[in-house]
C-alpha cells in the first residue's frame, strides 16, 4: 500500500487484517483443543469415571479443555499485529511473519494433537 493512501483506505485494511487474523485465530486454537483432551482424559480419569453422569463428565472435560484452547486462541493474534499495525501506517509489510507464524503454531497443535491421542489410544 501506498504510504500517501486515503485514510478511509487505511480503516478498511486495517478492519479486514483484524478480521482475518481474528478468524484465523479460532483455526489455530482448535488442534490445540482437541490436542488437550486425552491429557484431561488421563489427568482426571478417577474423577471422571467416578462421575455419575455423563453428560457432567463430558462438560467438565470441556470445561477444563478451555483454558488451553483459550490461550492458544490469544496467542494466534499476536503474529497478525505487525501485520495489521503496518495497514494503519500505510505499509506493506508483516503478512510473511503473520503467516509463517500462524502456519508453525497450527503445524504445531497438529503434532501435538497426533502425539498425545496416539498415547492415549495406545494405552
Amino acid at each position: 500500500m501506498r504510504p500517501e493512501a486515503e485514510p478511509a483506505e487505511r480503516r478498511r485494511r486495517v478492519v479486514n487484517r483484524a478480521f482475518i487474523v481474528h478468524l484465523v485465530a479460532y483455526s489455530v486454537a482448535l488442534p490445540w483443543a482437541i490436542a488437550v483432551l486425552p491429557l484431561v482424559f488421563t489427568w482426571k480419569e478417577a474423577e471422571l469415571l467416578a462421575m455419575a453422569d455423563e453428560t457432567d463428565a463430558a462438560w467438565r472435560v470441556v470445561r477444563w479443555s478451555l483454558l488451553p484452547a483459550a490461550i492458544a486462541c490469544v496467542v494466534a493474534h499476536l503474529p497478525g499485529l505487525p501485520w495489521i499495525l503496518a495497514a494503519r501506517r500505510g505499509a506493506s509489510g508483516g503478512r510473511a511473519l503473520y503467516v509463517g507464524a500462524t502456519g508453525a503454531l497450527v503445524l504445531a497443535g497438529g503434532i501435538a494433537a497426533l502425539v498425545t491421542w496416539s498415547r492415549l489410544l495406545s494405552r
